[in-house]
């Protein structure tokens, strides 16, 4: 962190004009982005459950069908991610008898969590 801080681009970085800019990102952009993936965690594939949830105005889907893809998508990937941490969970903490790939099973829960993460935008 000191590295990026002290080269050019943190001096850029490091300025007063960045803090509203980042806000008006963070307002607009991305926590919305967050809410609709936080419902989207609790729905699962109920487009009409995720509707209720989401706590504002509607956004403009393109149709019932591209919104039941997106959400199934989500789920299979949030599924996904954690039967990976469960795997990875029982082999680790199973005990010393466990026979396992810790270093394999930490890769794949982490490919998983990564891919559940992404589908936030």
């Amino acid at each position: 962190m000191n590295v990026l801080l002290s080269s050019l681009l943190g001096a850029l970085l490091a300025k007063p004009w960045l803090d509203p800019v980042g806000l008006f990102g963070a307002e607009r952009w991305y926590l919305p982005l967050s809410r609709l993936w936080a419902a989207a965690n609790v729905a699962g594939e109920d487009a009409a459950l995720f509707r209720d949830n989401i706590g504002g105005p509607q956004p403009d889907f393109r149709s019932a069908g591209h919104l039941r893809a997106t959400l199934d998508r989500h789920a299979r990937a949030r599924l996904q991610a954690e039967a990976a941490r469960r795997d990875w969970d029982d082999a680790i903490f199973a005990g010393p008898h466990s026979a396992c790939d810790a270093a394999s099973l930490d890769r794949q829960r982490r490919r998983s969590a990564t891919r559940h993460l992404s589908t936030r935008a």
